[in-house]
């Protein structure tokens, strides 16, 4: 009889990203168990591209009524809500997990596991595989063994290998690179032989076409902003040589869909690389000379960005 057990991550889509691991973790680790995962409907095509999923609940949609028709055994709180910790212990789910640092699991939650995200040191990816201790006592927390639980099932929209999509807003989830320096890289970029896509919600591209006006028009950048779903964008991504951005959730998208992911950091803590850096096979970091300071990821030259992808492609 499968082992039902409920990973929540109710907030963004790099958070989500890097949280799904766990899913496909567990289903090798147990030999029958059934994974559903609680997240916002904006992420619903990204964790059910994950292979490890079983099924999406949407946070919505989700009552005290519904939670208990799934009998759940195992609620993993990866996102600490006050609101769900109290509706877990009213569903009565047997195992319910979650940080010891926050006072509203007290009393909700039978297992609390001793972990500050703040003052760990720890990648996020690392601190969400912590949480596991209850059910899995010991789990390898390197980077490189957590990585190789990334499988996600998602087919390419089109072939693009010479495109690099420059992602230029983080929707404020990070400190952003200047407009700028993102002009200047893709006039460097195409002149070296690649064509360069912008990427945005529809809102951000109000600002982005405005930003970016003539080098559309001089059809140095192609325009895709708010031209995709989720679900579209991924596949998109999957087709593309790359992606340029800071830490935002398209950041994570491309590297675990194996696309080289250019990921700008500041060296701030807790912004910085060794907590957010995308998980995938073709990783670069480029971090900005600012340990200590306050974050600035412009102290990042356009010629070092540049080098980077054009190292990446030797």
């Amino acid at each position: 009889m499968s082992v039902k057990i409920m990973l929540s991550r109710t907030d963004n889509i790099g958070d989500v990203v890097l949280t799904l691991p766990l899913a496909n973790y567990l289903k090798s680790k147990l030999n029958h168990c059934e994974i559903y995962f609680l997240g916002k409907p904006y992420t619903k095509d990204i964790i059910e591209a994950c292979s490890g999923v079983d099924h999406f609940v949407d946070i919505t949609e989700l009552s005290l009524d519904k939670l208990i028709s799934l009998k759940i055994e195992w609620f993993f709180h990866i996102f600490p809500d006050k609101n769900l910790s109290k509706l877990a212990k009213q569903a009565k789910i047997p195992h319910r997990v979650g940080t010891r640092n926050r006072l509203h699991h007290w009393g909700k939650c039978q297992h609390l596991v001793k972990l500050s995200r703040k003052k760990s040191g720890l990648h996020e990816s690392q601190l969400n595989f912590k949480l596991l201790k209850p059910l899995i006592d010991e789990v390898d927390l390197s980077i490189d063994a957590i990585t190789k639980y990334i499988d996600f099932n998602i087919e390419k929209l089109e072939d693009n290998p010479r495109t690099i999509l420059l992602h230029t807003m983080s929707h404020g989830s990070a400190v952003n690179w200047s407009f700028e320096n993102f002009r200047n890289l893709a006039r460097a970029l195409v002149k070296n032989g690649y064509r360069v896509g912008l990427t945005g919600t529809e809102k951000e591209g109000m600002v982005i076409r405005t930003q970016f006006e003539n080098e559309i028009e001089e059809g140095i950048c192609q325009d895709l902003t708010g031209k995709f779903s989720i679900q579209e964008l991924m596949r998109y991504i999957k087709g593309c040589y790359g992606l340029v951005a800071a830490s935002t959730g398209p950041l994570h998208l491309a590297s675990v869909l194996g696309v080289h992911a250019f990921g700008l950091y500041s060296q701030v803590e807790p912004l910085d690389a060794g907590r957010w850096a995308p998980l995938g096979k073709h990783v670069h970091i480029i971090n900005a000379d600012d340990k200590g300071l306050e974050p600035d990821i412009n102290l990042i030259s356009m010629e070092r960005v540049l080098d980077q992808i054009l190292i990446s492609g030797r």
